[in-house]
């Protein structure tokens, strides 16, 4: 069922989420830092703290990094994953083949009526 697309968003939460913690690991170390230096804050109560206090992502945290990883995702992985999946019918996935290919490099937006019947195949 993955297809790909889950495995690009993991992919994309796991990179941002890192990036996040190393932002906190590095912040103010020495005078050329890599990040700039956190003002002092209290520590928030149990439930609150997030990666800015050295713990685990908060919900609010952990959604707007989910948030980023999904609008990552480009709209040819979610194509090339239907076509994959051999979920569409033929006169759908046979224009999606010849637009994206199975090694499109660069993959051309789609015709509006397309897009629009494949919408409508999906719901």
């Amino acid at each position: 069922m993955d297809a790909g697309i889950i495995s690009n968003f993991k992919t994309n939460y796991r990179y941002g989420l890192l990036y996040e913690v190393m932002k906190w690991i590095s912040v103010g170390i020495g005078e050329d830092a890599v990040f700039p230096r956190l003002e002092w804050r209290p520590m928030p109560k149990q439930g609150y703290r997030g990666i800015q206090d050295g713990k685990p992502p908060n919900i609010l945290e952990a959604l707007t990094l989910m948030l980023a990883a999904w609008d990552k995702i480009m709209p040819r992985t979610v194509v090339r994953c239907w076509l994959k999946t051999t979920v569409l019918p033929a006169n759908l996935a046979t224009p999606l083949e010849v637009v994206h290919g199975k090694n499109a490099a660069v993959a051309p937006t789609l015709p509006r009526n397309l897009a629009q019947e494949i919408v409508d195949v999906v719901q």
